[in-house]
């Protein structure tokens, strides 16, 4: 499949991918995570733009249609997915440090920085979606969940 690169208005790189959905048109906005304040958010790779699939020749007359669009080289070289897969980033769902050591439910870990550093807990879940986990402490003899980055957890040995 064949690819076109199509530059949008400032921040309606959603709705016109949006407006274009519901023709029938794939259309990709490159997305990158990064952890910003300890969260982990997405961020557009490049500001403005979406790659729309030229699946067939009426891709042009619905781009024609959209306002919010701003410019489509018609006669641009169409990308190939191959080359599409290469610039953007895996969409399946990242892969958090405790998955990648092993770490499942009911295992015992260390917190190693933070507020609660030093403290021992069982894995109670991991939210992948935002790099944390539940982990369930044991302070003053009362067990309390506790949100912890995953960057801050360990196995224990």
């Amino acid at each position: 499949m064949d690819w076109l690169v199509v530059r949008t208005k400032p921040n309606k790189e959603n709705t016109v991918k949006h407006l274009l959905s519901k023709h029938g048109v794939d259309v990709l906005i490159p997305m990158e995570r990064i952890r910003k304040n300890n969260k982990v958010v997405s961020k557009k790779l490049m500001p403005g733009y979406i790659f729309v699939s030229k699946s067939t020749e009426a891709v042009f007359d619905i781009i024609k249609g959209i306002s919010s669009i701003l410019s489509c080289d018609y006669n641009q070289k169409p990308l190939k997915t191959k080359e599409i897969e290469a610039l953007i980033p895996s969409n399946e769902r990242p892969v958090t440090e405790l998955e990648s050591i092993g770490a499942k439910k009911g295992d015992i870990l260390n917190i190693t920085d933070g507020p609660m550093q030093g403290y021992s807990g069982t894995l109670e879940k991991i939210e992948t979606n935002k790099s944390m986990a539940v982990v369930n402490v044991l302070i003053f003899n009362r067990t309390t969940s506790v949100k912890v980055s995953t960057e801050f957890l360990e196995l224990a040995r």
